[in-house]
């Protein structure tokens, strides 16, 4: 079986490409040439090839996956600020991107594509979360015109140890927070890989798998990584930035299905009526419980 990653380099594309079982040829699909040619010093395995593109060229992608069976499409901008200030760009890379990879998989007859979400695309208010929720529609609507390529979405919340990630922010002499009380999902990488890895295994088509995930307050966090004497500021919410997350919307639920540690959202109304707690009503991750979940050591 042959496998495409864009944003193969990613925190995401790079632990799906750790994942893959030895045999199958993984094509790491990425525009940041540094980042493809320092993993490939460090996995030079005969079955990875490294490809350097950007999914905004749709002809490149459609030359990449030529002979490919599944596709986990990873490639995207996802820092709300910097969405937020080049929208243009997000659209470009988000929503763009993703009609050239739905439609170079149909060029190619791909047999499964893979979108990797956000709950930001969950009644959006910023840049981010408008861009994601269009490629999730993208994928999921897909699926009706071409019999012979499967596609689904994977919803995720943050992930704990990705580039980019709020982890970051204590190498800083001072640590700068939004605000103490905002909360939010979280997940581990395992964990997300997990979930791509499943929904590519189960899907039918057209489905958006979403992790039930526990949150945590900001506050608690910093407490749990800040070193004893390191100053924290609180610099107030930024434009764009939502106090608390859902993982599903409120129109969402009827067409949601209870799949046991997840969620599967189809367009086909079911009898139940959950109630998907936001991440403000979830219950929230203790300071040893985060430091566990990330793997990482309190600093004090």
């Amino acid at each position: 079986m042959n496998i495409l990653i864009t944003g193969g380099c990613g925190s995401i594309g790079s632990a799906l490409v750790d994942s893959m079982v030895y045999g199958d040829e993984v094509r790491v699909f990425d525009n940041n040439e540094y980042a493809l040619f320092k993993m490939k010093n460090e996995n030079d395995d005969k079955y990875i090839k490294y490809l350097y593109g950007d999914v905004r060229d749709k002809e490149r992608l459609v030359m990449a996956m030529h002979g490919v069976d599944v596709v986990y499409h990873a490639a995207a901008m996802k820092h709300v600020h910097l969405c937020e200030a080049n929208p243009d760009e997000a659209f470009k890379t988000n929503v763009v991107g993703t009609m050239n990879v739905r439609d170079a998989a149909w060029k190619n007859d791909v047999k499964k594509v893979v979108n990797i979400s956000t709950d930001k695309a969950v009644n959006p208010i910023n840049v981010l979360g408008a861009t994601k929720l269009l490629a999730e529609k993208i994928i999921s609507s897909a699926d009706s015109y071409k019999d012979t390529t499967l596609f689904a979405n994977v919803r995720f919340g943050n992930v704990f140890g990705s580039n980019g990630s709020v982890i970051e922010m204590f190498e800083k002499d001072v640590i700068e927070v939004t605000d103490p009380e905002m909360t939010r999902f979280v997940m581990t990488i395992d964990e997300a890989v997990g979930l791509v890895i499943k929904a590519s295994t189960e899907m039918t088509g057209g489905e958006t798998f979403i992790l039930k995930m526990p949150a945590f307050q900001l506050g608690t966090f910093v407490q749990a990584f800040a070193k004893a004497d390191q100053p924290i500021k609180v610099v107030g919410k930024r434009p764009g930035e939502k106090f608390h997350e859902k993982l599903v919307s409120d129109s969402e639920i009827p067409y949601c299905q209870d799949a046991d540690s997840y969620y599967i959202l189809t367009d086909k109304l079911v009898d139940n009526q959950m109630d998907i707690p936001d991440s403000n009503e979830a219950e929230w991750l203790t300071k040893e419980q985060i430091v566990e979940m990330s793997r990482f050591q309190v600093l004090q």
